[in-house]
C-alpha cells in the first residue's frame, strides 16, 4: 500500500504533508468507497513509523562512523520486529554482494567506489532511484563449504554447480594438492568455495542448497571426505525470510 505511492520519494525528502496526503488518497470515503478502513490506515502509519524510526538510527550511525562519501558495507539481521547489525567497515563486504545486488537492481557498489576513487558520483540518479529493498521478489544467496585439515586429493560435483542455471558467481579457493592446515580452521581460510546464486522464492533456494551441499565431495589423498560440516536447511530462519 506505501511503496507504489511513496516508494520513489528519497527518505531525506520524505516529509509530513506527503504522508498525511497519502492517508487521505487511500481513505475510505464517499468518494473512494473502495478505500482502506481508518483501523487499516492506523495500521501503515506504525508500519511508517517504525520503519523511518530504524532509517533515523541508520543515518545518526552512519554519521557517527564519520561515513560522507564513498563505500561501506554493514551487515545485519532482522529478527523478531528488530535489526541487529554485526559487521561494518570502511570497504567493499568480502562477501562480494555486488555478484548479486547488480544482477537483482542494478547495484553495483565496486563500480561505485571506483567512480568516487576518480572524482565522480558514487551512484548516478537512475541507480539510486532502482534501489529496491525487495529485490524485485528475488531470492538472493550466498553458500560457503568449510572443509577439515588435510591435503586435497579429489574433488567431485564442482561441475554440476558451474552449469546450475540459478548459479550467479563460482568462486573456488582450493584445488587438488592444496593444503588445509590446523591454522586455517575457523576462518575464511578454511572454506573450499563461495557460491552465489538468485531464484524466486524460498523454498527454491533452499532446494538448491542441498542440491549443492550433496553435489561436492572433497576428498583427501587417503581417501577420506573433508567437507564434513554440512548445513542444515531446516535451520533456515523463518523470521529472516519473512522479512
Amino acid at each position: 500500500n506505501l511503496k507504489p505511492h511513496i516508494g520513489a520519494v528519497k527518505l531525506s525528502a520524505l516529509k509530513p504533508h506527503h504522508v498525511q496526503a497519502l492517508y487521505n488518497k487511500l481513505l475510505r470515503s464517499n468518494e473512494n468507497p473502495k478505500g482502506l478502513s481508518a483501523k487499516t490506515i492506523k495500521n501503515l502509519h506504525g508500519v511508517l513509523h517504525k520503519a523511518m524510526k530504524q532509517a533515523e538510527n541508520v543515518r545518526k550511525m552512519l554519521k557517527g562512523m564519520g561515513l560522507k562519501d564513498g563505500t561501506a558495507f554493514i551487515q545485519s539481521l532482522p529478527l523478531d520486529g528488530k535489526i541487529y547489525f554485526h559487521e561494518m567497515g570502511y570497504r567493499l563486504s568480502g562477501g562480494m554482494m555486488f555478484k548479486l545486488t547488480e544482477p537483482m537492481v542494478g547495484i553495483n557498489d565496486m563500480k561505485m567506489m571506483i567512480r568516487c576513487a576518480v572524482g565522480g558520483e558514487s551512484i548516478t540518479e537512475e541507480e539510486a532511484a532502482g534501489i529496491d529493498l525487495s529485490f524485485g521478489g528475488k531470492i538472493g544467496c550466498q553458500l560457503m563449504m568449510p572443509l577439515d585439515v588435510g591435503e586435497i586429493g579429489r574433488i567431485e560435483g564442482v561441475d554440476f554447480i558451474k552449469s546450475h542455471p540459478a548459479l550467479v558467481d563460482y568462486l573456488q579457493y582450493y584445488n587438488v594438492g592444496d593444503k588445509i592446515e590446523k591454522k586455517n580452521i575457523g576462518t575464511l581460510g578454511q572454506h573450499f568455495c563461495r557460491v552465489t546464486y538468485m531464484c524466486d522464492s524460498k523454498d527454491e533456494a533452499l532446494a538448491i542448497a542441498e542440491g549443492f551441499r550433496d553435489a561436492v565431495k572433497v576428498y583427501d589423498v587417503n581417501g577420506n571426505k573433508m567437507n564434513n560440516l554440512l548445513f542444515d536447511t531446516s535451520r533456515a530462519g523463518k523470521g529472516t525470510w519473512e522479512k
